[in-house]
């Protein structure tokens, strides 16, 4: 296949699963570099997660796009990454439907000048999370994505973060928390984080997170999911409470697989 690498011959060893079929599992070892970093039973965790992540969810090609088992394994370990260190699946009850497109797409927004006047404008994006469950991603960044050669961008951890976000229905920066104490501790961190990033960001200040999460607190949670997987450790030295916040959260320390 030219999109993947393939997953006979020289493909590495097929690691034990009962949950999932023997292909998408060497699929996922061939193709996501944190694979062959985790130790056997996060192996295998991940695998059963990704199985039962390609049984719920309906998967579909936008753009004439052709999706194949191999791209449905991927993109589900990989979203299922962020479940990892979790006690079940439900952080993704809402996700029923995943869209691939083959390149950036746009989203038609409408906006009104200083007189009043109507306009429409496109927005590009490589991908894109609704609250009411549907998950679009650009193939082209989801290759980018799981190149081994790049570290900190990941456009998969990035929508399924908002996924988690919004998986209570509301979409506005912080997941479901299981007490006030938490929700109380996530709101002052990821301010105090956000009004750092802008702040560095606008005297051009480089951070181990994208500048992009200093538009918003819907999108910093994203940006800083990213860098936790990513950048875990250039992230816990720019932003220890930040991190630990994520590592709380997570129920993980992507450093032990750096």
């Amino acid at each position: 296949m030219n999109w993947i690498r393939a997953t006979l011959g020289g493909a590495p060893r097929q690691p034990d699963s009962t949950s999932i079929d023997p292909a998408a599992a060497k699929a996922i070892a061939a193709n996501l570099p944190v694979f062959s970093r985790l130790d056997a039973d996060r192996q295998t965790r991940l695998l059963s997660s990704a199985g039962r992540f390609m049984r719920t969810k309906e998967f579909v090609g936008r753009d004439g796009m052709q999706v194949t088992d191999e791209m449905r394994a991927v993109v589900s370990a990989a979203a299922c990454m962020l479940l990892l260190g979790m006690p079940d699946d439900s952080g993704y009850r809402r996700v029923s439907t995943v869209a691939i497109h083959r390149g950036s797409f746009s989203e038609a927004v409408e906006t009104y000048g200083p007189e009043g006047e109507r306009y429409v404008v496109h927005n590009w994006a490589a991908g894109k999370a609704w609250s009411l469950g549907f998950v679009e991603l650009a193939w082209d960044s989801v290759l980018y994505s799981i190149n081994p050669r790049q570290r900190g961008f990941n456009v998969i951890y990035h929508e399924f973060a908002h996924a988690l976000d919004a998986a209570d229905g509301d979409m506005g920066g912080m997941p479901p928390l299981p007490s006030w104490s938490r929700e109380r501790a996530w709101r002052e961190t990821m301010q105090r984080s956000f009004d750092r990033l802008a702040n560095e960001t606008s005297i051009g200040r480089r951070t181990p997170l994208s500048a992009y999460g200093a538009t918003s607190l819907v999108e910093f949670f994203p940006v800083a999911t990213e860098a936790f997987f990513e950048r875990p450790t250039p992230l816990a030295g720019w932003d220890a409470g930040l991190f630990e916040i994520l590592r709380e959260y997570y129920g993980q320390d992507p450093r032990e697989y750096e």
